[in-house]
């Protein structure tokens, strides 16, 4: 029984460093990790680090772009994180702002402008949660 809890006990803390030291742990974390997948170009891997909401923003914004311009610009949200210019600028300065369990505000400075970037905590982790334009 006691070798039982013993090896249960250090699953457990196994899998709570492990946690600790995901891409997502942490707001600053998360948005450090997107920006590096954005600037090496990762489709994938910055996707995955967007809110739910944003991807579901995004998606709709880029269909109704696609569309209008009859299929002038591309049709997957995927490829318009990679557009954004100011999220391929390196990192000058990143501040945590505000936080709650499950929602974050950080300040960041890159390319001599400072603004202001939203996080939610989903899926296990911290995304990134954009400010959409509506068309």
């Amino acid at each position: 029984m006691q070798t039982r809890f013993r090896v249960a006990s250090a699953t457990l803390l196994l899998v709570l460093l492990a946690s600790c030291d995901s891409p997502s742990s942490t707001p600053e974390k998360a948005f450090r990790t997107f920006v590096e997948k954005v600037q090496a170009r990762d489709v994938e891997g910055a996707w995955d680090l967007l809110s739910l909401g944003t991807q579901q923003d995004l998606t709709t914004l880029i269909e109704q772009r696609a569309k209008a311009t009859g299929g002038a610009i591309p049709s997957d949200p995927r490829v318009a994180v990679l557009g954004s210019a100011s999220l391929a600028h390196p990192i000058d300065d990143l501040k945590e702002i505000a936080k709650s369990d499950d929602k974050a505000a950080l300040e960041v400075t890159s390319g001599g402008e400072t603004r202001r970037v939203h996080m939610v905590r989903e899926k296990g982790g911290w995304r990134v949660d954009l400010d959409v334009p509506r068309p």
